[in-house]
């Protein structure tokens, strides 16, 4: 009866080790599982920027298990549309929000103005339009601890959870996570900026300790 005693405390033992694991690791592996919050710029909409967008959330919600707070700032032209495609592919995978351009641009004028002074490109008109400018500016908007922002000409091939994991890495003074532009472009709108800051390095190549 004894031995009997002593094997059932090492089994029970054992069996509440691996239930304490196993709950450890559905904790730190669902810690967000609750929502994560997305921001995507829907503007100038037309059957292109549908069908970018449509496969752009399709693929995401197709790779993530999590429900996902899909925030939008839509302009006037994409409000409703935009909302509409982002309800029927979300259905009960996604929660829709959204915010007017029009509005943000009125209320944050003089930001926005600041930062297209130094980060538009002359040359090219197209990214001089007040749409190129509102990233900084959602903090204020969008009342979200942590906040992942795609543009909608991306496909996604992994669960969302990856990248959201990666907050728990920044250190306290870390406040933007950016991922590297492939081409030159942001040196070349830069130009103005780094002539009156020569020791700066934003735009620059990773290889040369920029963050292009």
């Amino acid at each position: 009866l004894k031995m009997r005693v002593w094997q059932y405390a090492v089994i029970s033992t054992v069996i509440i080790l691996m239930l304490t694991s196993i709950y450890n690791h559905y904790i730190s592996s669902n810690q967000y599982t609750d929502s994560i919050p997305v921001l995507m710029i829907v503007t100038d909409w037309n059957h292109h920027r549908k069908i970018l967008f449509e496969n752009c959330l399709e693929s995401l919600l197709a790779n993530t298990k999590h429900f996902v707070k899909l925030h939008l700032i839509v302009d006037n032209g994409s409000a409703q549309l935009a909302s509409e495609v982002a309800r029927r592919i979300g259905r009960n995978q996604m929660n829709v929000s959204t915010y007017l351009a029009e509005d943000i641009y009125q209320l944050y004028i003089e930001e926005i103005h600041s930062l297209r002074k130094f980060f538009s490109d002359k040359s090219k008109p197209y990214y001089q339009r007040s749409t190129f400018y509102l990233a900084p500016i959602v903090q204020y908007i969008i009342k979200e601890d942590k906040l992942l922002i795609f543009d909608i000409d991306i496909m996604f091939i992994r669960d969302l959870y990856y990248l959201y994991e990666e907050f728990e890495y920044f250190k306290p003074q870390e406040y933007w996570g950016l991922a590297y532009e492939q081409s030159p472009y942001y040196m070349l709108v830069l130009r103005d900026y780094t002539l009156k800051n020569p020791k700066s390095i934003c735009g620059q190549p990773s290889h040369q300790g920029g963050n292009p």
